[in-house]
């Protein structure tokens, strides 16, 4: 018996020594010793691999066994080592040789067509082949990201701008973090992704942003989606492709006894949305056998200088290959703002399985799920599992920043800091000015100059002070915003005050309570169609005084939360004593012109009448609204939910009602409406979007003119940017309580039009389009705007001509100026 447990655990002990990994590392570098980095090291016939780092390090955990170590590297000869592991380390250095590009004798046709013409025509025809071979499949998935700053303004408008990391030059790295996902693929587009480990550099309780779905670029798709650019990037091997680019065959060479075509990929026109650089198309299977594609401002890319893309592919099987490593370098210089740096994304994909079993409901809304304790791995883990080694810059910084991390969550490190950040400066008395408490995670607010002092013809001269308080939890992520308004008119002699909560209760689904009761002015479309600032600036220089307010003594509560994935219900009560102001007498000396010219009065309904608008009464008023958007995606983090995108347009149903004799109320109405919006991505032609909506009065016994559907629009110069809002139509003109017909739709040209003119792509400025429609059926009325401008002037201003026509017949034209990112 003893001799058996002595064999027994003899046994255990000499499996546990077997299965124990060595580490197989080495350096990478050319003839001239120097690195290589972001090469791709691979075990022939397994879908283990790894990736240089800058200085052309690599490690990869090994088992005891014989293993062939492949090591690719574009523009270099595939080498080949032997190893042999058995219980210790092993180093391998490797000096990779040039590839020898062999000049293919040119057969040029009758065209004088390069040969490449024809290796891409071959591709393409396998293009569809090949985004179609693998039906699933399930992959570990490394990444490693830094973004290194080597200039960071000190402030921007007056708020400082502290970024940690930084040295006294104002540089360092300001992002390092490594991730470890598990990819999940069904055909045809069904992805998932969870993230098993993550790690922030200097921050312990955060979690990476890195995702291996939105790092998942594959050149098979025709067009490929960006998110540093607004239009759609065309595959050179798309069934398009040849209208794009210019191919030219620079050479092939032998990878064991493949040949390999190297194609330079040429733009046809600068300005389109397509790549620089070389693809490598294996000669008879004419698949992808790796690509270097860069990017500049000349391609219409947003905020960076430059973008090179790396893909190297490895054999999974005989007949599948699969994406081995991907690599993303980049600079940025943002003049407008002053931020210069540069930076990469290291992709390692191994572990390949080609016939996963998932369950019927797998590939349900999760896009994304971070795993609840990704983000505590020991430091003895991230050894293990790191695919790329760190570079002593990153060493430093990761060391530097968790060493002190500990200090900086303190109390005393929190509350000096703030001392120094909280310091008042005649700027925020214009900007605004915000104190903040980063221990406890609260911010006090105080608005800009602009908000706090104003005027209209009801009030004078207005003292409008706000202050708010937000909190909220570092990790469970509630919420908590208190806001308080005061009010004085110096022309009306009238105080006012509101008090106001909102609480959120999680981060999921976002469920939240909020109330607000005061004694304050109101516009008659309370979603505040004209900007208080902006008013005040028409009324003093221009004499045109377009906002109408009426007053209210008011409570109400609100109640809303996500009740399914893509569903969210919001309702809500208030009750209010509203009554009429009349403009004040004594404004004539406010007049900048002196030409005393008369205001309108404050009767929207008829502006030419100095009497009371309305006799006053109270109003009791219900609310409900129901947000549904089918198939949303959404990420999934530890106490946080972020949705993302869905193929489908956006819901919205609406319902009022005004509810007559609770505390004598004398609203009596039902109100219904429904709306679709949605944008839509149209590859090279960029992109449009639209929303439609419908209302009726299902019963308007007694329906104030606060209660009316009212219209957002403008009638000023300077007008807010928002898609469903007319541009020249009079405020209330068209306000009813009858059946009614919206329609807004816009299409943002991105540089298809002018983008490949070279003055238009050096000024960045971009052509958009629209209509917008009105129809009132109760009063057979057609109101309709068609428009054109440009937006990105100087990266974020906007300008539209509007035609406005009422009834088939021209009604007035007119100039808009917005922001337009």
């Amino acid at each position: 018996m003893f001799l058996r447990k002595l064999i027994i655990l003899f046994s255990v002990i000499l499996f546990a020594a077997n299965s124990f990994a060595s580490k197989l590392s080495g350096r990478i570098t050319d003839k001239k010793n120097e690195p290589l980095a972001f090469l791709t090291v691979n075990i022939e016939g397994t879908t283990v691999s790894t990736m240089t780092n800058m200085n052309g390090e690599y490690f990869l955990e090994l088992k005891d066994g014989f293993y062939h170590v492949v090591f690719r590297y574009i523009g270099y000869r595939t080498e080949t080592r032997n190893m042999e592991i058995r219980g210790d380390d092993v180093t391998l250095d490797v000096i990779m040789e040039p590839q020898a590009i062999v000049l293919v004798e040119a057969n040029v046709n009758g065209n004088g067509e390069d040969p490449a013409n024809e290796i891409i025509r071959k591709a393409q025809q396998k293009r569809k082949f090949y985004l179609e071979q693998v039906k699933k499949y399930s992959c570990d998935v490394y990444i490693k990201g830094m973004n290194y700053a080597e200039n960071v303004p000190k402030s921007i408008l007056g708020r400082n701008i502290e970024i940690d990391g930084l040295d006294k030059n104002r540089s360092g790295i300001v992002y390092l973090s490594e991730s470890v996902s598990r990819l999940h693929f069904e055909a045809p587009n069904k992805r998932k992704e969870t993230v098993i480990s993550s790690k922030v550099s200097g921050k312990s309780q955060a979690f990476t942003w890195n995702s291996a779905i939105d790092f998942d670029f594959n050149f098979y798709e025709p067009n490929i989606e960006v998110s540093f650019a607004e239009r759609n990037f065309i595959s050179p091997i798309a069934p398009s492709a040849m209208l794009h680019y210019r191919y030219k065959l620079v050479g092939a060479f032998y990878e064991d006894t493949v040949l390999v075509n190297k194609i330079e990929i040429i733009p046809r026109v600068k300005g389109s949305p397509v790549y620089n650089g070389f693809i490598y198309i294996q000669e008879n299977t004419w698949r992808i056998h790796s690509l270097e594609f860069y990017l500049t401002r000349e391609s219409n890319i947003e905020f960076l200088d430059t973008l090179r893309i790396k893909q190297v592919y490895i054999p999974v099987t005989q007949e599948v290959w699969m994406k081995g490593t991907q690599n993303f370098n980049f600079k940025f210089d943002v003049k407008l703002l002053g931020f210069k740096g540069n930076g990469y994304f290291n992709g390692v994909y191994s572990k390949y399985d080609l016939g996963p079993e998932f369950s019927k409901k797998f590939f349900k809304a999760e896009k994304v799920k971070v795993e609840e304790n990704s983000n505590k791995r020991s430091e003895e883990y991230w050894n293990d599992v790191r695919l790329v080694p760190l570079t002593p810059l990153e060493v430093q910084d990761y060391e530097k920043k968790d060493s002190i991390e500990v200090l900086k969550e303190s109390k005393v490190y929190m509350d000096s800091i703030d001392t120094k950040k909280n310091k008042y400066r005649v700027s925020n008395f214009i900007f605004g000015y915000t104190m903040r408490n980063t221990y406890k995670n609260i911010d006090w607010n105080i608005p800009t100059l602009f908000e706090i002092l104003q005027f209209n013809t009801v009030e004078g001269i207005v003292l409008n002070p706000t202050y708010s308080v937000e909190w909220e939890h570092k990790e469970l992520k509630k919420r908590l915003r208190i806001d308080n308004t005061f009010r004085y008119g110096f022309s009306s002699q009238k105080f006012y005050g509101k008090l106001g909560f909102n609480y959120r209760f999680n981060a999921i689904n976002r469920m939240n309570i909020r109330a607000e009761v005061g004694k304050f002015v109101s516009q008659y479309n309370e979603a505040n169609p004209i900007a208080p600032f902006i008013n005040t600036l028409y009324t003093v220089f221009l004499e045109k005084n377009y906002l109408k307010i009426f007053e209210k003594t008011y409570a109400n509560l609100g109640w809303g939360r996500e009740i399914f994935n893509g569903v969210t219900l919001n309702t809500g009560v208030e009750y209010a004593a509203r009554n009429p102001l009349v403009n004040a007498s004594n404004l004539s000396a406010l007049y900048v012109d002196g030409k005393n010219n008369e205001f309108t009065s404050n009767n929207p309904q008829n502006p030419a009448s100095d009497l009371a608008a309305f006799v006053p009464y109270r109003a009791f008023t219900f609310s409900a609204s129901v947000r549904i958007r089918f198939g949303q995606k959404y990420y999934l983090y530890p106490h946080e939910k972020i949705t993302s995108s869905s193929k489908y347009p956006v819901i919205r149903i609406g319902y009022e009602k005004g509810i007559a004799g609770i505390f004598k109320s004398k609203t009596n109405f039902d109100f219904v409406s429904l709306s679709v919006e949605d944008d839509m991505k149209l590859g090279v032609f960029g992109t449009s979007e639209y929303t439609v909506s419908v209302g009726k009065f299902l019963n308007s016994n007694t329906v104030p003119f606060v209660d009316y559907r009212h219209f957002m629009t403008s009638e000023v110069i300077l007008a807010p940017q928002r898609l469903s809002a007319f541009r020249a139509l009079p405020y209330y003109r068209l306000s009813t309580t009858g059946e009614y017909l919206e329609a807004h739709y816009e299409h943002h040209f991105n540089g298809f039009l002018f983008g490949t003119i070279p003055v238009w792509k050096k000024l960045g400025w971009q052509p958009v389009a629209g209509s917008h429609l009105l129809l009132d059926f109760r009063n057979n009325h057609q109101y309709v705007e068609v428009t054109a401008g440009l937006e990105h002037i100087f990266k974020i201003g906007r300008v539209d001509f509007v035609a406005a026509f009422e009834n088939n017949h021209k009604a007035r034209t007119a100039i808009r100026i917005s922001l337009g990112f």
